[in-house]
């Protein structure tokens, strides 16, 4: 019985073993749902254009558009993180001002 037990610790063992047997049980009822996520999710996949062709032996065009896409992620992210900094820095001086 001391192989289950954890950091030699039966109340922590118990809360353990039960967490992840309530964790079983709650995936074992939603199974269905799961199953249809993972089922969409593939069936998205499948419609997306890759920028790579397994078939294509060279970098062509494809391989333009993911540095193109690449680049446009990290521009709209750096203004994101720029957006939400200033709105920090302006509510952390409203709320000086307040207090």
């Amino acid at each position: 019985m001391d192989f289950f037990k954890i950091n030699d610790s039966w109340p922590l063992t118990i809360i353990v073993w039960g967490l992840v047997v309530a964790l079983l049980v709650l995936v074992i009822k939603k199974w269905n749902l799961i199953s249809t996520f993972i089922r969409e999710v593939r069936t998205e996949l499948l419609k997306a254009t890759w920028p790579w062709d397994p078939k294509e032996k060279a970098f062509g065009a494809k391989y333009k558009e993911l540095i193109d896409s690449t680049i446009v992620v990290i521009i709209a992210m750096l203004m994101l993180a720029a957006f939400v900094s200033i709105f920090d820095f302006a509510m952390m001086g409203v709320s000086r001002f307040l207090f």
